[in-house]
């Protein structure tokens, strides 16, 4: 229980964790003298305030919802289904709408679909109306939980009983259905929504371009995303990046570019996600020049590189022969306070081999080890090489025996 005559009449708050958590709900000054100075038995009148301020929480719907959310953050489903219980107990409040759908968000949160389908039948049962939030959260964790045809369901159940879907709704059915690649359904419920005049909004667009990135479709998802532009829509910038880092997988730089225009059509500034997927386009494309602008470029823009960026950069560097460029590369990585990961490492010693730098290899395979990193296969190869072309057999087979 949240709060009990039992764990007052035993000296204990039970930890005092839940205690903190409602004052940061309910900032009540009442309670947190309660808190601070409840060391034995509280008063008879220190628990009256509480138990009052408690049965207002259960009575007051944002506050309510507020105090289960920070449960379930802090401490997880049981713990927030447990207090949701003991405020409808101790508020003397017959469950309502309000008080259920936030237990249907809690279970929603983890995509308990069979606890959410148990609540909607409990709220049945007990002549309560499910609305167009309690309908838009079942769709939404069916749907990602691949049960599409219930998804489905429902959206022609609330026809059905007179409550209009409203965009939220049909954003969490269209996205399931993108994620499932069934265009075909997407139409048709697209084409629904349509009909009953409900606006698309910003996420419509982007669950549209999501399927035609998914299918290939890369010109349409930038017609669309013109299209939107032309109408003085918001673009979401995900929508924008996912159409590029698609052009970049492919090595099309001309795609990549059309998108970089279509940022600043839409006065999108580009970010670091963004520039990371432009410096990955011109290492496909094998332009190190390239790279070099954009890393300018996102300097410019006040962007702190990250390990991706260094990382994409030495690949760029190295596939060029430009040695010398991947080691400045990694040292500025280490001046701004960047740790290497292992694939930074490795991308850096097969440069140095290649060069048959023995001595930094060996140098930087030990600093590796004292940052952590333990060797994979890929550092031990590209040892081996480097010992093969050296003739340094012992070595060799030295390495051989820790590598089986």
């Amino acid at each position: 229980m949240f709060v009990n005559a039992a764990s007052y009449g035993t000296g204990r708050f039970r930890d005092g964790r839940r205690a903190v958590c409602f004052v940061d709900v309910q900032c009540d000054r009442v309670l947190r003298e309660f808190v601070r100075n409840s060391r034995g038995i509280p008063s008879a009148e220190a628990l009256r305030r509480v138990q009052a301020i408690e049965a207002e929480c259960a009575r007051n719907p944002k506050v309510f919802s507020k105090l289960i959310d920070l449960f379930h953050d802090k401490y997880g489903v049981e713990e927030a289904e447990e207090v949701w219980r003991w405020l409808v107990q101790v508020g003397e409040v017959e469950p309502n709408l309000n008080h259920f759908n936030v237990k249907m968000r809690l279970y929603s949160q983890g995509l308990e679909a069979d606890k959410m389908i148990g609540l909607k039948n409990r709220m049945e049962e007990n002549g309560i109306r499910l609305d167009v939030v309690s309908y838009s959260m079942l769709i939404h964790v069916l749907g990602k939980c691949g049960q599409l045809e219930e998804a489905e369901g429902l959206v022609s159940e609330m026809q059905r009983k007179g409550i209009k879907p409203n965009v939220v709704t049909f954003n969490s059915l269209l996205s399931s259905l993108s994620e499932h690649n069934d265009m075909a359904r997407f139409r048709h419920w697209k084409s629904v929504m349509r009909k009953l005049r409900i606006p698309e909004n910003a996420l419509t667009a982007s669950i549209l371009v999501d399927s035609y990135v998914r299918l290939g479709q890369l010109i349409q998802a930038e017609n669309l995303i013109s299209d939107m532009i032309r109408q003085k829509k918001r673009v979401k910038p995900e929508s924008l990046t996912r159409v590029m880092n698609s052009y970049a997988s492919s090595g099309d730089i001309d795609g990549v570019e059309r998108c970089k225009l279509l940022y600043q059509a839409a006065g999108i500034p580009l970010g670091e996600h963004a520039f990371n997927v432009l410096l990955k386009a011109f290492l496909r494309a094998g332009d190190a020049d390239g790279m070099i602008r954009t890393s300018k470029m996102m300097r410019s823009a006040n962007i702190e590189p990250n390990a991706v960026t260094f990382t994409t950069l030495m690949k760029a560097c190295s596939a060029k022969g430009d040695v010398r460029r991947v080691h400045r590369c990694f040292h500025q990585m280490l001046r701004f306070g960047i740790k290497p990961d292992r694939i930074t490492y490795n991308t850096l010693l097969n440069s140095l081999r290649v060069a048959g730098d023995v001595r930094n290899v060996e140098k930087y395979v030990k600093m590796m080890e004292r940052d952590g990193i333990n060797p994979d296969v890929v550092t031990y190869n590209t040892l081996l090489s480097l010992y093969s072309e050296c003739g340094r057999i012992a070595d060799v087979c030295s390495l051989e025996t820790i590598v089986d």
